[in-house]
């Protein structure tokens, strides 16, 4: 068995309660691997076990059943150490900055509603990741390069994708560039970025940034809008309103963001949206945008946009409102990706 120590500092906080979520807060190992296995699947898998399908791959790796038998894994996570943390009430990060900031300070954006009353880990937390091999020497590095990508990309616990349990490697060993070059997919992600001054910097840009493409008449002096993003909003506004009145083949934007989305409206109405893929039907699909915080290993600070191209609305896939059948764009989730420059991440030697 090969084991390799990999140092994380939590750097926003962490909703990663268990059973008790509002009691406690805790890193758990197969919490990791659960994330690693997220990771590992969006990046189509290592290079080195091609042409191995996707699903083999992750049998061998993680474990699985195979025609109902199971199978062990190879890799085995352990966090050091695996303690408790003091319940927190979230409210201390997220108050609002003003009496006149209605729309919430801009953390308490990404956390509302499920930040009342629990338990979080407060950064600074620091906690070793330790990843047990049982497997042959030469695929260490890829596992190596799974821990680097869940170091510089990856969150933990809920509202991972929108700020929250972000992390940051320890060690300046970590070269995310060369590590997703083992893996097969790799341009499955494409990273946006915001420079920032700091971490609450970033924090803020992130959410305004979001927040743009999400409402209305959405304005924060001296933050450009490079569409017009209103058009997209106000045209699934206006297209619910006829939706509600029973008009079909109709085209909305915001369902390929993620589900779920109900729209209410004054005159009493209500649309729900759900994903049809096939026979599968639901009301929720992830979303396949991310958003987190990244400080650079000169110390610069961005708010990073991740676009999981793997994870988009499937073109196969219809999208239900009311249980009717209506079209859906992608024109929204492309805007996104233009509205933003590529990141040019810096190499760690």
């Amino acid at each position: 068995m090969i084991i390799q120590e990999f140092p994380y500092e939590l750097i926003t906080p962490c909703f990663c309660g268990g059973v008790r979520p509002y009691h406690n807060a805790f890193i758990r190992g197969p919490s990791i691997r659960g994330i690693l296995r997220w990771w590992f699947r969006a990046l189509g898998g290592f290079m080195s076990l091609n042409p191995m399908p996707l699903p083999e791959q992750e049998r061998f790796v993680f474990g699985g059943k195979n025609l109902n038998k199971p199978i062990n894994g190879s890799l085995i996570t352990r966090i050091l150490p695996e303690t408790e943390s003091e319940a927190k009430c979230f409210g201390k990060w997220g108050v609002p900055s003003s009496a006149q900031d209605h729309s919430f300070a801009m953390p308490a954006y990404f956390s509302f509603p499920i930040e009342k009353g629990r338990a979080c880990i407060f950064p600074p937390y620091r906690f070793t990741l330790q990843l047990c091999w049982r497997g042959q020497q030469r695929f260490i590095e890829d596992i190596v390069s799974l821990a680097t990508v869940f170091g510089c990309l990856g969150s933990i616990g809920l509202r991972a994708k929108r700020g929250f349990g972000a992390i940051k490697p320890l060690s300046n060993n970590f070269n995310l560039p060369q590590a997703l070059t083992r893996f097969l997919k790799a341009n499955n992600l494409i990273i946006k970025s915001i420079p920032s001054s700091s971490l609450k910097d970033a924090v803020n840009n992130l959410a305004h940034w979001l927040k743009q493409w999400r409402e209305w008449l959405f304005k924060k002096p001296g933050f450009k809008t490079t569409v017009p993003v209103n058009k997209y909003i106000k045209s699934d506004h206006d297209i619910g309103l006829k939706i509600a009145g029973g008009a079909s083949e109709c085209v909305v934007f915001k369902p390929a963001l993620g589900l779920p989305i109900i729209q209410n409206f004054s005159t009493g109405k209500s649309i729900k949206y759900e994903i049809k893929l096939g026979n599968f039907i639901s009301d929720r699909f992830a979303s396949p945008v991310i958003l987190r915080p990244y400080q650079e290993m000169n110390g610069q600070w961005f708010g990073l946009v991740i676009f999981i191209e793997s994870h988009k609305w499937p073109d196969n896939a219809f999208v239900l409102a009311n249980k009717q059948v209506q079209k859906i764009s992608l024109e929204l989730y492309e805007a996104m990706k233009s509205s933003l420059p590529d990141h040019k991440f810096l190499c760690r030697q």
